[in-house]
């Protein structure tokens, strides 16, 4: 992935800017209960089965 404004700065890269937003990734990602996530998905599959 790039950032939009810098085509060639991959997020991959060790500049401040992709620094901090992996760490903005993985702090938001930390926080999401696996067990709630799962109901979501099956939420989510039956609803589209029955529409």
């Amino acid at each position: 992935m790039f950032w939009s404004d810098a085509v060639h700065e991959s997020i991959a890269n060790n500049t401040e800017k992709s620094k901090n937003y992996r760490k903005e990734t993985y702090c938001a990602l930390n926080d999401i209960d696996i067990t709630k996530l799962k109901e979501l998905l099956e939420i989510t599959i039956l609803s589209k089965r029955s529409a």
